[in-house]
């Protein structure tokens, strides 16, 4: 039989653990809102626009999307936004949410090389697993 202290130190864990993932629920939805707004501050540069063709044939040459097999991970898509630094490298991938399709994605592209980019940093939204519009 459990003490009545056993049973109160399980509950103020049970209560910490709540309180960290909130948190991190939180944190991840206000760093995806400031990428978001970042994305939309230079969404139109045509600069940009010109490297992220170049990424886009890369990743198109080499079948990126459909590596890890994230796609059959589970149901629906996810939105996550590529944070590219001055040497080309993916640094950071935000997701919308997390979940394990967006965390098989975010192996798939956090530390990719590619050419240096015009200026540093660049943010790409990416839509995954979505269905595609006609």
């Amino acid at each position: 039989m459990q003490k009545q202290g056993d049973i109160n130190m399980n509950f103020f864990a049970i209560f910490i653990i709540l309180l960290f993932t909130s948190f991190n629920a939180f944190a991840s939805q206000e760093e995806f809102a400031a990428a978001n707004e970042k994305w939309k501050a230079q969404k139109s540069n045509p600069d940009r626009m010109k490297y992220l063709n170049t990424v886009l044939e890369i990743d198109n040459k080499q079948n990126r999307d459909e590596q890890g097999g994230c796609y059959n991970v589970a149901p629906g898509g996810i939105t996550q936004i590529i944070v590219i630094n001055s040497e080309g490298i993916i640094e950071s991938v935000i997701s919308e949410s997390k979940s394990e399709k967006s965390e098989c994605f975010k192996k798939v592209y956090l530390g990719l090389k590619y050419p240096k980019p015009p200026f540093a940093p660049i943010y790409d939204k990416m839509l995954m697993g979505y269905p595609e519009k006609k």
